[in-house]
């Protein structure tokens, strides 16, 4: 694996240093206004008010964000289940008790209707969503397996492009 960096390997003209112009202060004096002027109120000085953000608000939503507050705490448990999208919802069936030595995940789309979705935003729209704890003597597996192995046919003529693992 190469030490040098992206930016070694890749230099590009948008990460150039540039250098910024310097902001030039002008003289000008501000005016006071007339009561400040004649000193008949006192001036109060001005304190930044720091605006509450939705989270100070209503607290987090999000399953991530509470994993970072829980130091040395245990991650979630992995379940197995199907989710479908039905015309007024969705329908989940889960089994918290299946166990196995691989965790798959299957997600299938309407090429149509994500391609105007922006990416992080299309688990929503996935017709079925499948996650699976199985072992590789199940059914299952097998089908698994045979679908990899006709998708890696459709790519056989395809020039494979190495990926690092950036480790």
């Amino acid at each position: 694996m190469s030490t040098q960096m992206a930016d070694q390997l890749f230099p590009s003209s948008d990460e150039s240093i540039v250098d910024a112009p310097v902001p030039v202060k002008t003289s000008k004096k501000k005016r006071k206004t007339a009561e400040k002027a004649s000193g008949s109120q006192p001036t109060a000085s001005k304190k930044t008010k720091s605006r509450a953000t939705v989270r100070d608000l209503f607290g987090t939503d999000s399953d991530d964000d509470e994993l970072d507050h829980s130091v040395g705490k245990k991650a979630a448990p992995i379940y197995s289940y199907v989710t479908r999208r039905l015309a007024n919802g969705f329908s989940r069936q889960i089994d918290e008790e299946k166990t196995g030595a691989f965790y798959i995940e299957l997600k299938v789309y309407n090429s149509d209707e994500i391609e105007r979705v922006p990416p992080v935003n299309r688990w929503r729209h996935s017709v079925i969503t499948i996650k699976n704890k199985t072992n590789s003597d199940t059914e299952s597996w097998r089908h698994l397996n045979a679908f990899i192995k006709e998708t890696r046919k459709e790519f056989k003529n395809r020039t494979p492009t190495f990926i690092s693992s950036y480790q």
